[in-house]
């Protein structure tokens, strides 16, 4: 008779006939079963340097938000908000608080302004090698700030020669050009290697008049309007109603309803996203003194200046 066994991804196949004879053992170490290159126990989506150049975006969080896992939910410089320089990371619609941002395997400090997730304006493009998105949850590992996935940034290491990189960008529609500059050298030895850079990227504000929903007229109850009360507040009068200002509704901006009153147009003024500069320098190096021994530095210095209006 004959015995199968599957043991271990091997199978062991046995003869044993009635007559004694020597065993014969075949192990087969192939598979037809098709297989990634890498298995992990969790899924890892990498971002390389050529993707983030030919994406056309001059930031690190202007590429992030048009990443699949990141489509949606994601805070951007909107105007008149009082976070307008932040833009955060919100993998799988569950927050940035809940979404950990890494640069080189540590945690970037949170954003000041609104003291959740990290602040994306604060990782310079021109330094970024790759970019490595774990789309599970991670809250095991690094804390309920991952619990979405996390998101770590990698920085240039073996670069070697000098790059200079310029652009402007204008859109068909008025408004949200974009200007970026940057500049990296980087040097390597026996023993050690450096690199350093500078990077500055601007956007133009976005004017809600700029836009095909911003043309009709902004109502605002708040116009140069008047009416007459008595001693205790209550309307006095041939009518009760709101009466424009003699001469009030003649500035820039305002216009008279149907009722008489005067309204204000905030369209005119109002800006759907803010204008911001971000301004960042780099530095990295590494040194190894022996076979044992590295001595390594990591720094960077971001300065994002924004300008808004209310919406």
């Amino acid at each position: 008779m004959g015995v199968l066994a599957a043991l271990g991804g091997a199978l062991v196949l046995t003869s044993m006939p009635a007559a004694a004879q020597d065993a014969e053992r075949i192990e087969i170490t192939g598979s037809r079963i098709k297989r990634v290159d890498a298995e992990g126990a969790l899924p890892v989506t990498t971002i390389s340097r050529e993707q983030l150049e030919s994406s056309g975006a001059t930031t690190v969080a202007e590429f992030m938000r048009s990443v699949s896992f990141a489509s949606a939910g994601n805070f951007r410089p909107q105007s008149g908000s009082s976070a307008q320089s932040y833009a955060g990371i919100d993998l799988r619609g569950l927050g940035d608080g809940r979404t950990l941002v890494l640069l080189d395997g540590q945690r970037v400090p949170v954003a000041p302004m609104l003291g959740e997730g990290g602040d994306l304006n604060a990782i310079p493009m021109a330094m970024i090698e790759r970019v490595e998105i774990l789309t599970d949850g991670a809250s095991a590992v690094y804390g309920s700030d991952a619990i979405a996935g996390v998101v770590n940034f990698i920085t240039r290491k073996d670069f070697q020669g000098v790059e200079v990189m310029v652009g402007y960008s204008n859109p068909v529609n008025d408004g949200g050009e974009k200007r970026e500059m940057s500049a990296a050298i980087g040097m390597q030895g026996e023993n050690g290697r450096l690199m350093a850079g500078f990077g500055n990227t601007k956007r133009g504000m976005v004017y809600t008049r700029q836009r095909p929903w911003g043309q009709e007229l902004g109502v605002s109850s708040y116009g140069n309007n008047y009416r007459t009360v008595d001693a205790n507040g209550t309307p006095i009068g041939p009518t009760t109603a709101w009466t424009a200002l003699p001469g009030g509704c003649t500035a820039e901006n305002f216009w008279l309803t149907d009722s008489g009153s005067c309204s204000y147009n905030y369209n005119a003024v109002a800006a759907d996203e803010a204008e911001t500069e971000n301004t960042s320098l780099f530095l990295r190096g590494e040194y190894q003194f022996s076979p044992d021994w590295t001595a390594f530095v990591n720094g960077s210095v971001s300065r994002v200046e924004s300008f808004g209006r209310p919406d």
